[in-house]
This record gives structure tokens, sequence and C-alpha cells, in this order.
């Protein structure tokens, strides 16, 4: 895969010889694995350090030392940094080598260095992903995020509603609808009985929400020492799969296991 850009989204918690310390580890990460894989070349350092919004050089792979810098992504979101990557990388971006086109920064993945980098040793891998809002309610409830709502929307869309479950959703469509049509701050009637008219637009409105996937940016925490390893699972799997079904994946703190 290609390289990826890397980013520094922290200050004070995120020095220097922090970052050198990142890319120390992903240069010696090679050293653990097998000699076939090490000639192979598959978990190589493939960082590219972006200090800059009009950064020119690109140096591919970023190795330490790096000397002190500033960063022009100090407290970017996610989302931000997600547009930047998407805008200037991938294929005929910026940083391609042009005599050799397999050789581009990619515009759908990134790592970003936080303020838990300095903490923990362990980085976020971004990957791009087509999310709908079913996803999203899989991904609370497998994380202990989940509302009742979740529920009754993730039993549905498995065709195992309940009665209660279809009330509730139900009751979400026609209070969505109110509030749409109304700026009045009162609450108004919730409907609690369930008609053949609502079963309709109930299935109308879950076949709208599953047609309406978004483009999203999935956040998952790696040890540095082992990114790559990582990294190579979560292309060949797809991050939103481990989002869904993060089984034993993590660990306790959230941070993906890598058992070599």
């Amino acid at each position: 895969y290609p390289p990826s850009a890397l980013m520094m989204i922290a200050n004070k918690s995120c020095q220097n010889k922090t970052i050198n310390a990142i890319l120390t580890k992903a240069t010696k990460e090679r050293e653990i694995h097998t000699k076939p894989d090490r000639e192979a070349g598959l978990f190589d350092n493939r960082w590219v350090l972006i200090k800059f919004h009009d950064q020119k050089d690109f140096q591919k792979p970023a190795n330490a030392p790096i000397e002190p810098f500033k960063s022009d992504f100090i407290g970017a979101t996610v989302d931000e940094l997600g547009g930047f990557v998407k805008a200037n990388f991938g294929e005929g971006g910026l940083g391609q080598d042009l005599s050799d086109s397999s050789d581009y920064i990619a515009g759908e993945v990134f790592g970003i260095l936080d303020a838990r980098t300095a903490k923990d040793d362990t980085l976020v891998f971004v990957v791009d992903d087509l999310v709908d809002a079913v996803d999203e309610a899989k991904i609370r409830v497998a994380w202990g995020n989940g509302t009742r709502r979740d529920d009754a929307l993730i039993r549905y869309s498995d065709f195992e509603a309940t009665n209660e479950d279809l009330t509730i959703l139900v009751r979400d469509i026609h209070e969505s609808a109110e509030h749409s049509l109304t700026s009045s701050s009162q609450p108004t009637d919730s409907k609690t009985e369930v008609s053949a008219e609502d079963v309709e637009r109930l299935k109308k409105w879950y076949n709208n929400i599953k047609a309406t996937r978004k483009d999203t940016w999935i956040e998952l925490r790696l040890k540095a020492d082992c990114a790559f390893w990582s990294i190579g699972g979560i292309l060949y799997r797809g991050g939103l799969d481990y989002m869904l079904n993060p089984g034993d994946d993590f660990d306790k703190n959230g941070v993906m296991k890598a058992d070599l």
C-alpha cells in the first residue's frame, strides 16, 4: 500500500522527541517480523510527515531525527485533516514521484499524533469508508454507547423488531417530522400506536437511510511499535468492520491488539 500522511495535532503534549520516538519505532518495526516479510518490505516504515498546508518537500519515509518544527495542523479536527488529505494526496496528488506511478501518498488513509501519543506510544490511524445510519447505531452498541433507539433500529434491520421497537422508531419519525414543520420549542404529543400507514412510512424511511451512505473517517488507535502490522489487517478487513465487530481485537483502553 502507498505511503501515508502522518500529522501532528497536539502542541505541548506532543513535542519533537515524541515525533522522533514514533518515527524510530516505525523504522524498527520491520525487525520484529520474519525474514521473508522483511525482504518483501511488508512492514517497512511508510509514514510521510506532513507539517504545512503548502508543503512541497516530502521525505518518504520520514525518518528520525526530525528537527524542531511548527505544524499547521495543531488543534485540527479529524474531518479537517481528512479533507486536506483527500484534496491534496492520492494518485496524481502532491508528493508523487512522476517516475513511479505507485509512489504516491494515500488520499484515503492517514495517521495522527495527538495528545495521547506522548503518554502511551499510540497513534490514530484514520480510514475513509462509507457508513449509513444503521452502521452508526451498530458501532455505538458494539462499543457500549448504544441507546434504546439504536437497539430498535438494529433489530428492525435484522427483521427482528418487536412492537415496542416499531413504536420507538415510528415515534422518532413523527417527532422529527413535527420538529421540521414547527419552530416552536413546546413539546408535542408522542405517538404510541403503530398503524399500517406507519409501517409503510417506516419502510420508506428505513430504505432511505440505508441508501444514504456518507463518507466517514473511521478512527482506530494503534500501538506505535507495530502500527504497520495492524494497518495491514485494517486495509484487508476494512476499518468499518473492525468498528462494527471489535470482538477481542482491542484492549480495555481501546487500542488495537497486535499479537505478532
